[in-house]
């Protein structure tokens, strides 16, 4: 693809690989990656606790 620039790309439990080609981009959008990083419960309570000031 002409215009494809190298971007990250995350499984589900949010580990990113980097799609340095479109055969790579296509080939983890087959597996079931996605470009935007889930958010996980562990990962949501920390945003929660630093919001509210907690530890």
């Amino acid at each position: 693809m002409k215009d494809f620039k190298p971007h990250m790309m995350y499984d589900k439990s949010g580990k990113g690989y980097r799609a340095d080609t479109y055969e790579q981009h296509l080939a983890m959008k087959k597996k079931g990656y996605g470009h935007t990083k889930p958010t996980t419960k562990k990962r949501v309570n920390k945003i929660i606790r630093k919001k509210s000031g907690g530890y």
